[in-house]
């Protein structure tokens, strides 16, 4: 495997994010109306508010993406990691899941959530290695297929 190079986004990446994000959805569940707004204008709902979106490269390849979504001043969503099959279980995911958790304490974050599915053993077991921890939402989410609810809490300092 050659050298992993994480990027930012950039509009001309915008097909990759939907298409490593799209792949895992579909396999899994089907595409929601709020899948779909998120791939229609990644920079409108991503990047707009504040939020970034990750990539991961190989060799010019793009294997792998994630985004860190603002919701509030201090309360961010780590949403949309995807990793192309070829290249799971490198340590792919986890690069992304650092990039967005870093990036979210840099712009102010106390609390980190992620809106995920149960089914989902491996990206659970990442979650829950990266320290996060399951909690009760006070707002339904917008994404039927969400029925675990984790979150990372920033350190007292």
């Amino acid at each position: 495997m050659g050298n992993i190079q994480i990027i930012t986004y950039d509009d001309s990446l915008a097909k990759e994010f939907e298409r490593l994000n799209r792949a895992w959805i579909e396999r899994y569940f089907v595409m929601e109306a709020a899948d779909l707004e998120i791939f229609r204008s990644p920079r409108e709902s991503i990047i707009g508010p504040g939020g970034q979106i990750f990539f991961a490269q190989i060799e010019g390849v793009t294997v792998g993406a994630c985004a860190a979504q603002k919701l509030l001043a201090t309360e961010w969503e780590l949403a949309k990691l995807g990793v192309d099959d070829t290249y799971q279980r490198q340590g792919i995911g986890r690069l992304l899941c650092k990039s967005v958790i870093d990036f979210c304490w840099d712009h102010g974050a106390s609390r980190i959530i992620i809106e995920t599915n149960s089914a989902l053993k491996p990206a659970l077991s990442l979650y829950y290695n990266l320290g996060f921890s399951q909690f009760i939402p006070a707002v339904k989410s917008p994404f039927a297929r969400a029925d675990l609810f984790l979150e990372l809490r920033a350190m007292r300092r």
